[in-house]
């Protein structure tokens, strides 16, 4: 594993269509095996379609506005209150 602090500049953004994504560690990035984490910035009336990772854990974590999540047949609106 590489170990070093991560600047402003090393952060790879990914335009994808309906926002973008800034990754802040992944294997290429980090070298750690286990371990993804990015922040997402999605366009006004934007998001993906549906898909799941059913290999992974996954935290969703609301800093401005609000996101449809689904967690098997349940949905819930997430926004920046806990």
């Amino acid at each position: 594993m590489v170990e070093r602090f991560l600047k402003k500049e090393d952060i790879q953004k990914e335009d994808v269509g309906w926002g973008t994504l800034m990754w802040l560690s992944s294997p290429i990035l980090t070298q750690a095996k286990n371990i993804l984490v990015v922040e997402v910035e999605i366009n006004p009336e934007g998001g993906h379609s549906f898909h799941t990772h059913p290999n992974q854990e996954e935290m969703i974590y609301v800093l401005d506005g609000q996101v449809e999540q689904w967690l098997g047949d349940e949905k819930r609106i997430l926004d920046n209150t806990l």
